[in-house]
């Protein structure tokens, strides 16, 4: 073969070498890029949902009367339920109920830090104010719960709770106020939301059944957690999760877990064992203990658990098509300062992921 040819040959390979790490170089640029943006986004609509100073009023209707409960900054940083509570009658008129809420707000906003103990709290809760009921099983059969939180920018979140066999819990419906609502308003979403929990919010936690509706228009359905704790959040505000629950330990405590049904975007359908565990410690730290298997666990094939002093992750995957993983998983933070609630959660996870069906 003639010199020249050899040379042209040589410098052809050069070139497609690299436009090739031209390129590979790029798509990993790009994927970094779009992780960080994604998780930069998604941790300011967490931090826009969050109050830098909750305010948080919980309201009880029964027994002939509306309970207005505000919760106040304690003096150990953390918020309680106030003994200073509100009532007022059962079919009390919309402006009543909104100026009621209105002077509550004020009431929180001004209130002296409360110096209640573990002990005082435990043996003189709130919901024992202005009731005849002396077990917390008889209150909740005979009150329903609403709450209301007012975010920093002053519009508020008006919704009431699902009532179980034993407690509250779940997102039955949800109003959004504007920061100039006025006392109507504020009435008028307190008895819309009362109005619907009355009609359809007595349920049992064994019975009470969700759905989603995946990409390719599929529907999986599951019941919802058993424990009364967790929270219905939504999507979290993140366009992946379909659905999510927050496991709250008390109304203004942060979320210990959650546990949510999503797709696994950031895996890009790639379930192999590095990649996943690449990903997941890019988020969480380095893992001190990964493990995954195929397993036959419902309608989920395969099972991934992460497990480090900060989290601890488990995951149930079942690949939907070549476009789209369906995750169930489960994360709980500070495992090892909740290793019996660890357990606890595990358990409730399984059962949750066992019900998910197609």
């Amino acid at each position: 073969m003639p010199y020249y040819i050899r040379l042209i040959v040589k410098l052809l390979i050069i070139i497609i070498t690299l436009i090739l790490f031209y390129k590979k170089l790029i798509k990993k640029n790009s994927s970094r890029k779009e992780k960080e943006n994604s998780h930069t986004i998604e941790d300011e609509k967490k931090l826009r949902k969050k109050p830098s100073s909750p305010l948080l009023i919980g309201i009880y209707k029964g027994e002939g009367r509306i309970l207005i409960v505000p919760c106040v900054r304690h003096i150990g940083g953390f918020y309680v339920n106030s003994h200073n509570t509100l009532s007022i009658d059962y079919f009390s008129d919309n402006q009543l109920i909104g100026q009621s809420i209105i002077d509550v707000i004020k009431y929180i906003k001004n209130s002296p830090e409360d110096v209640s103990t573990p002990y005082d709290r435990e043996k003189n809760p709130v919901w024992k104010e202005n009731t005849k009921y002396k077990s917390k099983t008889s209150f909740y059969k005979n009150n329903h719960r609403v709450n209301i939180q007012i975010f920093e920018d002053g519009t508020y979140d008006v919704y009431s709770l699902y009532r179980y066999d034993d407690g509250y819990g779940g997102v039955a419906k949800k109003i959004t106020l504007p920061s100039n609502a006025t006392k109507e308003e504020i009435g008028s979403a307190i008895i819309d939301v009362f109005d619907y929990v009355e009609k359809y919010g007595n349920v049992s936690t064994k019975e009470f059944k969700k759905n989603i509706q995946l990409l390719n228009n599929s529907i999986v359905t599951f019941n919802i957690p058993s424990d009364t704790h967790f929270v219905d959040s939504e999507d979290f505000g993140a366009m992946e999760i379909y659905q999510g629950y927050s496991y709250i330990v008390n109304e203004t405590s942060d979320s210990s877990a959650e546990i949510f049904l999503g797709m696994a975007a950031e895996l890009d359908c790639n379930l192999q064992s590095d990649n996943i565990k690449d990903i997941w410690q890019g988020f969480d730290g380095k893992a001190e203990y990964f493990e995954v298997n195929d397993v036959n666990f419902g309608i989920f094939k395969l099972k991934v658990e992460f497990k480090n002093k900060n989290i601890h992750r488990i995951s149930f995957f079942l690949r939907i098509d070549e476009n789209e993983l369906l995750e169930c998983g489960l994360q709980v933070h500070q495992p090892n300062r909740r290793k019996k609630l660890d357990e606890k959660l595990v358990k409730i996870f399984e059962d949750f992921a066992l019900s998910c069906k197609r």
